[in-house]
């Protein structure tokens, strides 16, 4: 970086007062196929594709995923429930403190999930849901967001 980019990147920090990001992975890491994969295993959980949006500033980051899937037994809402729990054990494995969890439907049968959570000095949000359309795909969107407190 050149002194002058640093030097104008510094200021405009010190003159907004904003705190500049330390990404703690957690964004990414809920989002990653390999969460939803593992959560519908033992349901024969196929991923037909999907898309994944990703914003990242100096003060926010915003990952957005939709998986098209199908599986061979069992309900979305129990896949659903399967995937909350491995994005709740992500989000403490690596550090971060729920400070709101919350569901629709049952333990074992839930139609959406959201959990807000602390790491280190950001805060951040996690919403999924699931739904099922007319030929039986899955669709399944996560939404996760973290920004400094």
């Amino acid at each position: 970086m050149k002194p002058i980019q640093f030097f104008l990147i510094a200021t405009l920090v010190v003159l907004t007062g904003c705190h500049l990001m330390t990404n703690s992975g957690i964004p990414k890491a809920v989002t990653a196929d390999s969460v939803i994969q593992t959560a519908g295993g033992a349901q024969g959980i196929w991923l037909k594709g999907g898309s994944e949006s990703e914003m990242l500033t100096l003060h926010r980051l915003e990952v957005d995923r939709t998986w098209h899937a199908t599986i061979a037994t069992g309900t979305v809402g129990q896949l659903l429930a399967k995937y909350r729990r491995a994005v709740e054990d992500n989000i403490t494995s690596r550090g971060g403190v729920l400070s709101k969890a919350s569901f629709v439907g049952t333990t074992n049968d839930v139609q959406e999930f959201s959990f807000d959570y602390a790491w280190s000095a950001n805060e951040g949000a996690v919403h999924g849901t699931a739904s099922v359309d007319s030929a039986g795909e899955l669709l399944i969107e996560v939404a996760c967001n973290e920004h400094p407190k």
